[in-house]
Formats: C-alpha cells, sequence, structure tokens
C-alpha cells in the first residue's frame, strides 16, 4: 500500500515539507512524473528553498507566471515562498531529484547568514534560477547533487554531515551567480502575495463547500481580479485548482486507505460519488476504482 502524502500548512498556509531525513530539516528523493495524478505536480509554495535536476527526459516547471522547460542535465532552483509546480510535456515521462532545504539551516554562521543568505531570500528579483549544461556552476551543482544522492542511498555513518555540507555548497553556487550574466532569472509576480493566500484557502478548506467570493475574499480581491490572478499566474480557474487539489486528496485516500469511494467523495469536498467518479476520469483516464486495482496490482 502506498503512503499517503498528506499536505499540512502553516498558519501562513505554505506547505510543511515531511523531509525524508529523519535527524535533519532536508528533504531529498528521485522522483518520476508517472508518479503523479495525470503527470502533473500541483503548484504550491513552501519556505524551503528547491533545488530540481533532471536525470532523464524533460519536463515543464512553472514558477509563478513562468513556464520553464526543463531537459536532461538541466537544474533549477526556486527561491523560499514562491509558487511552483510541474507537468508532462507530452505525458513523456521524466526522473528528476529534488532536494529541499529549510532557511533554518543555512543560518549558521550568523555573520555569513546576514551577508549572503538573508538578503538573497527577500530578494523579489530572484525567485528562480535554471542552470542548463556549460553554464558557470553547473558542473559544481551537478557534482554536488551526486554526492548528496549517493550518500542518501548509502547513509553511510555521519552521511547527515554530508547532506548539510551538500545543502551549504548547493548555496554556494546560486549565490556566486548572483551577479552573473547568462542565468535565467525569473523574477516574481506582484500577485504572488495575494495567490498564496487564496491558494493557502483552498488547501485549508477543500473538503467543504467553496465559492469563488470566498477565495477572493481570502485574497482581498473581486470576483473577476480572483480569475484574472489565477488565469494570469497559473493558467487555470480557482475552480479548476480546486478540482484539481481535490482529485490529488483523493488519491492519497484511494491508495492509502480502504475507504469506500462514497466515502473518499465526501472527504474530499464533492458532492457525491458519481460526480466525484466523473471528474476523476476525465483526469486520469479511468475510474477511481481502476486506478486502486492497477496501482495495488502493480505493487504486489
Amino acid at each position: 500500500m502506498e503512503k499517503i502524502k498528506n499536505i499540512r500548512l502553516r498558519t501562513d498556509n505554505s506547505e510543511i515539507i515531511p523531509y525524508t531525513i529523519e535527524s535533519i530539516p532536508i528533504y531529498a528523493v528521485r522522483e518520476q512524473q508517472s508518479n503523479y495524478p495525470n503527470m502533473c505536480g500541483i503548484m504550491h509554495w513552501h519556505d524551503d528553498i528547491e533545488f530540481i535536476r533532471i536525470v532523464s527526459g524533460r519536463m515543464n516547471y512553472l514558477v509563478n507566471d513562468n513556464v520553464i522547460e526543463l531537459n536532461e542535465e538541466d537544474i533549477i532552483f526556486v527561491n523560499s515562498q514562491q509558487i511552483h509546480g510541474h507537468r508532462h510535456i507530452n505525458y513523456e515521462e521524466c526522473i528528476f531529484d529534488g532536494i529541499l532545504v529549510p532557511t533554518n539551516v543555512l543560518v549558521y554562521p550568523k555573520q555569513l547568514a546576514e551577508k549572503y543568505v538573508n538578503p538573497f531570500f527577500y530578494d523579489s528579483k530572484f525567485s528562480s534560477f535554471v542552470f542548463r549544461k556549460g553554464d558557470r556552476g553547473h558542473d559544481e551543482l551537478t557534482n554536488t547533487f551526486n554526492t548528496m544522492m549517493s550518500r542518501l542511498e548509502k547513509k553511510v555513518d555521519a552521511y547527515e554531515f554530508d547532506m548539510v555540507a551538500g545543502a551549504y555548497k548547493l548555496m554556494s553556487a546560486i549565490i556566486k551567480r548572483l551577479n552573473c550574466k547568462g542565468v535565467e532569472r525569473i523574477g516574481v509576480s506582484p500577485w504572488t502575495d495575494t495567490l498564496h493566500r487564496m491558494i493557502g484557502f483552498i488547501q485549508s478548506n477543500y473538503k467543504n463547500t467553496i465559492s469563488l467570493e470566498e477565495i477572493a475574499a481570502a485574497g482581498n480581491v473581486s470576483r473577476s481580479q480572483c480569475c484574472k490572478i489565477f488565469k494570469g499566474i497559473m493558467n487555470k480557474s480557482p475552480n479548476d485548482y480546486l478540482t484539481e487539489y481535490r482529485i490529488n486528496k483523493s488519491i492519497d485516500l484511494i491508495l492509502g486507505t480502504d475507504m469506500k469511494m462514497t466515502e473518499i467523495a465526501y472527504e474530499c469536498g464533492f458532492n457525491g460519488s458519481s460526480y466525484f467518479a466523473e471528474i476523476f476520469k476525465k483526469m486520469m483516464g479511468e475510474s477511481p476504482r481502476e486506478y486502486r486495482k492497477k496501482k495495488r496490482n502493480k505493487n504486489i
């Protein structure tokens, strides 16, 4: 049975990352696009900085209102509190490594944090960087990725120190590129904070009936402005995001529990099992029951 991937939220509605290393707050994992519903990673945000390295294949990475195509060996850095996600290109498979580091891991010594790290985290010009093969710093980042993923896999003695050291090396490579030409910098939309609040409202209340008025009120904007912000940054309507989020949450329950489909439908905010099954099949290409059976048979 696959593990449920519950999204937990802080009071500011940012995601709490389920760190993969027990003794230190670092998330590092190899993933594949086909493990995500409809081969898309839903748009979200968190305080942690994020590094993604494409191992094979390609995918589109979304940061705020930007869509960046990533190919094999490309690396993208996403700064703290940026809205991001990923999706397939023509339903092609993509294997990628992801490393997430909370900002509080990089605060020692204090003098270096004040000089280099803090100004970077809070600079709205730097929502993300892309490093492609041949770019300055790309090889350094690649070597650090390889070392960290190898140490994580083998879990040799004191490998946790290697992971923390790797996090500092990743951050060092980013800082060195701040004032260099050639790196692809992606800025921040002026509506990012507003979208944070509206997404957070949806993620906190998806089990209930939610109106467009309530979503807009969470961002302190009009209904039309709410729709414009979602469309401009996420290329979808507020209702589309809500439906997508509910389907993502339903998959957690389909795979991680033995709940009946009717129970799952109501638990995830759908007003009936028939409508839930209809939307699920439209998004996933098969019914919830077929999806559960296929995934569980695959794991036998």
